[in-house]
């Protein structure tokens, strides 16, 4: 009896051992480029580039080998609005996104290599900064709108070893901004991050 009950002990504490190695905190940061669509007829008429530069840093916490809980600071870029009629009638507008995220992050393990999913919310701040000249008159303006959605995302991530993880991943922010910032029906990113474990 005294076996079989330190058999059982063993096994119990292998098990919390186990479990015990695959949680805890980690941290990271990734790099990578945004895409964005504006909703029809509020960027009409306006040529458009942006900085094509995605930034992300988040953390979380690795609750078993297959879900964590994730926090995110992500800074979408900047995308450049232009509209020249000549010297006196022109506009130019600087429209920023920045989101704040809170996930689930469903992992499926395969060796070194696991398949990962996101679901969660984003909340994205849409900010406007513009200027120009009206029948040469100079102006400047700027407007801020927040919003809340959903956060979806995908990718795959490599461990190096038990501490590194590197990770591939794709995200969709939802939409952001309003009639008066302008609207982006749609925001995405992908990026390439590494990841610290404590």
């Amino acid at each position: 009896m005294k076996k079989i009950a330190f058999a059982v002990a063993l096994i119990v504490g292998s098990i919390a051992a186990v479990q015990a190695a695959e949680s805890g905190p980690y941290a990271g940061v990734a790099v990578g480029n945004t895409y964005g669509k504006g909703a029809s007829g509020d960027f009409d008429g306006f040529s458009k580039s942006h900085s094509g530069t995605f930034f992300k840093a988040f953390g979380g916490y690795q609750i078993n080998k297959y879900i964590a809980a994730e926090i995110a600071y992500n800074d979408l870029g900047t995308y450049k609005y232009s509209l020249f009629a000549d010297a006196n009638n022109n506009v130019t507008a600087f429209y920023e996104v920045k989101s704040y995220t809170a996930a689930a992050v469903g992992s499926l393990p395969l060796g070194d290599f696991a398949i990962n999913a996101k679901l969660g919310l984003a909340v994205n701040t849409a900010q406007n900064d513009f200027g120009g000249r009206a029948a040469g008159v100079a102006f400047n303006a700027s407007e801020k709108k927040t919003k809340t959605g959903a956060l979806v995302g995908f990718g795959g991530s490599y461990s190096l070893n038990k501490n590194v993880d590197f990770r591939l991943e794709y995200e969709n922010f939802g939409k952001a901004g309003s009639e008066d910032t302008g609207r982006m029906k749609s925001l995405s990113a992908w990026s390439l991050g590494i990841v610290g474990r404590f």
